[in-house]
């Protein structure tokens, strides 16, 4: 078995030898074949002025012209119309990285040969002029032997190319016109103009614009703001309405239910960067279109079953419902103004810090309640659309007594405005942008919390000290003119400073003022706070007082607290806290 195992390995190792040998004398014997040409020696269709193409079915020649380099071009015979930019592309993505093989030279070219080729009457041809005068041409004849390859003919010699180079020549003359009834689609788009017939004869015209690449908004009939989405999905539907066939002619009565002299369904006006386009549909029946393009002068059906449910959208559809124009996220400055003129409540941010108040006092915000801000800024949508136009706004409960709410983004600097007006019913509340005459409803659940109160927003946190901040003494005094010493004796104890005594209440005592929280917050802006019952200083170790909080009893038992630096507000405590404070008195 081993004998047999190696006679058949020097076998094999023997034949590739042989035909290793044979393939060197074999290449040694056969003259060197020349490299690939390209097929138009490395010039480009995107640069050519002048394209011709003609197949043995289409029999007849398809003239491409154009004025230079980069701009449209026109199919000029065998009629005259705007080129198909998309087949043209199509043909420069074959033509121009094309590569031939050398098959025979001239002197072997024989009429048998090139009958056999299928050039003596070629399939196809295509002719290519550029601006120097430089002309290129081809002559398609039959597949090559490999099945994926065919016969060419360039001058006096024949090569082989890729399939290809004919099946991206199988077109009937409709497809090099171009599809697509408008030249500007919808990124270039800046103004479009629908003047559309409605059910029972009357018109309707909506103009839609934009600066630039930015958002879309409606100006006729009125000036609103639209969904960016929606508005994009449909300017892009509306723009890429193409022909089905082209007519040949101006259609007639005969024509199906189509008369041009009536006037068109539709008419469509778009301005872009690609100049302007004009074009007019009116109905076949059956859900058909027929369109005339002016810039072109051309007919053609369209299939209206889609398209005319773009043109029919409503408005209500495009409007959009959100208030906000940008993220709120992006805030960096919210002022609150309550109805009838109150007081204002502005809240400011650096760009990556939490919110606190810059009026009507100067103090940190309540994080719960700035987080129910956001949330209803960020969610706040149009329930429905009530007046557009509106010049009644006081019957809304909008205007100059409506609250207000205001926000400043990173980069804004003219202030959005909203008005809050009264409710409409149980669940929504009037309102409109200041900078619309458009009123809609939101949800009151929305509009309760942006016509809050401005102390619903400060932080209820009344004080709080670490415990190793040096607390030397708190010192409490009683509105008889008594006081009380309470110093610290080691350990986190606290001892009474008249008696010496440690006692252990004194450090839950103790503890409540250092992490003081209040259960509500009231105004304290008109400065009648009133006589304290209890005065506590907090002083330092080193001599200097760190905070001083007044107290004022409340009928039910708790407590009122104003702090030294915050006269602006004052605080309500619960009845826990109230009693501990309290016990604190001399």
């Amino acid at each position: 078995m081993k004998v047999s195992g190696t006679l058949v390995l020097l076998a094999v190792v023997g034949g590739l030898a042989y035909a290793l040998w044979r393939s060197e004398q074999k290449q040694a014997d056969e003259p060197e074949l020349e490299p690939v040409v390209s097929a138009l020696d490395g010039r480009s269709l995107g640069t050519a002025l002048e394209i011709d193409v003609s197949t043995d079915w289409l029999k007849q020649v398809v003239e491409l012209r154009r004025e230079q380099p980069g701009s449209p071009w026109f199919v000029t015979e065998p009629l005259r119309d705007l080129a198909s930019s998309a087949r043209v592309e199509a043909l420069r993505s074959v033509y121009d990285p094309a590569e031939l093989v050398p098959a025979y030279e001239s002197a072997e070219l024989t009429p048998d040969l090139l009958a056999q080729t299928g050039l003596a009457a070629p399939r196809a041809r295509l002719r290519a002029r550029w601006p120097d005068g430089t002309e290129s041409e081809l002559a398609i004849g039959l597949e090559g032997p490999f099945g994926h390859d065919l016969f060419v003919r360039r001058g006096d010699r024949v090569l082989r190319g890729d399939l290809a180079l004919y099946t991206s020549l199988q077109a009937v003359l409709d497809d090099w016109r171009e599809p697509f009834a408008f030249a500007n689609d919808a990124g270039d788009a800046e103004q479009v103009t629908i003047d559309r017939r409605l059910v029972g004869g009357d018109r309707e015209v909506l103009r839609l614009a934009r600066r630039g690449t930015g958002p879309w908004r409606l100006e006729q009939p009125e000036s609103l703001r639209l969904e960016p989405g929606r508005a994009g999905q449909f300017i892009a539907s509306l723009l890429s309405l193409r022909a089905q066939s082209f007519l040949p002619g101006r259609p007639t009565e005969g024509l199906g239910p189509v008369s041009p002299e009536a006037g068109p369904d539709v008419r469509i006006d778009v301005s872009g960067r690609r100049g302007t386009d004009h074009v007019e549909l009116t109905a076949r029946g059956a859900g058909g279109l027929i369109a005339w393009s002016q810039a072109r002068d051309v007919w053609f059906v369209v299939d209206g079953t889609h398209f005319q449910t773009v043109v029919d959208t409503p408005v209500r559809m495009l409007r959009a419902q959100g208030l906000l124009a940008f993220p709120i996220d992006d805030a960096r400055r919210i002022t609150l103004a309550p109805p009838g003129g109150g007081t204002e409540l502005e809240l400011r941010r650096a760009e990556a810090g939490p919110f606190a108040l810059a009026r009507p006092v100067t103090m940190p915000a309540d994080p719960t309640a700035t987080g129910e801000l956001l949330q209803a800024l960020r969610g706040l949508v149009a329930t429905s659309f009530v007046e557009d136009g509106a010049t009644d706004l006081a019957r809304y409960g909008l205007g100059p007594t409506a609250a207000r709410v205001e926000l400043i983004g990173s980069r804004q600097y003219e202030p959005l405005r909203l008005e809050i007006g009264m409710d409409a019913d149980a669940d929504n509340t009037y309102a409109r942008r200041a900078d619309e005459a458009n009123v809609v409803t939101i949800l009151r659940t929305q509009a309760d919390i942006l016509r809050r109160d401005w102390t619903a927003l400060v932080d209820r946190q009344v004080l709080k000290i670490d415990a190793s901040a040096g607390i030397a003494e708190v010192r409490i005094r009683n509105a008889e003119g008594g006081e009380r010493r309470v110093v610290g004796a080691g350990a986190g104890l606290w001892r009474d400073a008249t008696t010496d005594a440690v006692d252990p209440r004194l450090v839950e005592q103790v503890e409540q003022l250092f992490d003081l929280t209040a259960t509500g917050v009231r105004s304290g802006l008109d400065g009648d706070f009133g006589e304290p019952t209890q005065v506590v200083d907090l002083r330092s170790t080193a001599g200097g007082t760190l905070a001083t909080l007044r107290f004022v009893d409340r009928p039910d038992g708790t407590l009122l607290c104003q702090s030294a630096d915050r006269t602006g507000v004052v605080y309500e405590l619960g009845h826990l806290v109230s009693e501990a404070v309290r016990e604190l008195r001399p």
